[in-house]
């Protein structure tokens, strides 16, 4: 059997889109969860960038949700994650990289601007499944590693107000698309529903997902509103089926 690591943060939307295509391949494999800011100290040794997911696969290194899953399929073709014909492949591609270019990143980046203030709060997401002396250490590095997140994903006010703009015109594109739809290609759940679904979990918080979300009156306030905002969408509706109906948690990794 081969051995295979995901290299992640638990809290991680990019990360939840690797281990939710490794789940649905039925693929085992170990997590190995990182500590935001120490982790530079291991990716700057495994992969040309320092970003995680990162997966181990035997030996070959593969950084990127996008690539991970690129190579999932291949390896692993059944169940497939890509549509039938060659046109809705395409077209799943092209939801897929507008989810990690206008999901994604903007949901990323407005919702820490928000948390990363909250003492209490994002040091608890942020250490999630992390052992005591972990834990330990990186409440004493907090103030460093905030710092160096701001300045990593460009959280500062300007970025943050065009991530909000961008975040709701992808909601209300995604909302639209789906009405009628039951998947955003095609007839069959594909890596683009996959992708969209996980990238817009840390919003709509499905239980499904395996991490604990705090709930919504413990958010700041900016946050419970955008919440408020997207309640009962068909876009929030969708999210939740899909994780129902096709996520299962943690049945193939230790």
């Amino acid at each position: 059997m081969a051995k295979i690591r995901l290299y992640q943060f638990p809290v991680s939307h990019y990360c939840e889109k690797s281990r939710w295509a490794l789940d649905f391949k039925g693929v085992p494999f170990e997590i190995v969860n990182l500590l935001p800011g120490f982790h530079l100290l291991k990716t700057r040794r495994m992969a040309p960038r320092t970003s995680v997911p990162i997966l181990d696969y035997e030996g070959k290194i593969l950084q990127d949700s996008t690539n991970i899953l690129e190579f999932l399929e291949t390896t692993y073709p059944s169940p497939p994650l890509f549509p039938d014909t060659a046109a809705d492949r395409a077209e799943a591609l092209e939801w897929e990289e507008y989810c990690d270019e206008e999901v994604g990143k903007h949901l990323r980046r407005f919702m820490y601007h928000h948390l990363l203030d909250e003492p209490k709060l994002m040091p608890r997401l942020l250490v999630e499944q992390s052992p005591w002396y972990e834990r330990y250490a990186f409440g004493l590095a907090y103030p460093g590693v905030k710092r160096l997140m701001r300045k990593a994903m460009r959280i500062y006010p300007p970025q943050v107000e065009k991530s909000r703009v961008q975040l709701n015109a992808a909601l209300e594109k995604l909302d639209t698309r789906l009405k009628k739809r039951d998947f955003l290609v095609g007839k069959h759940f594909s890596r683009a529903d996959l992708s969209a679904a996980s990238l817009l979990a840390p919003l709509f918080t499905p239980p499904e997902h395996e991490f604990p979300w705090p709930k919504n009156e413990e958010l700041p306030i900016p946050l419970q509103e955008f919440q408020a905002r997207w309640e009962d969408s068909h876009v929030e509706k969708w999210v939740r089926r899909l994780y129902r109906d096709y996520r299962k948690k943690g049945l193939n990794h230790g």
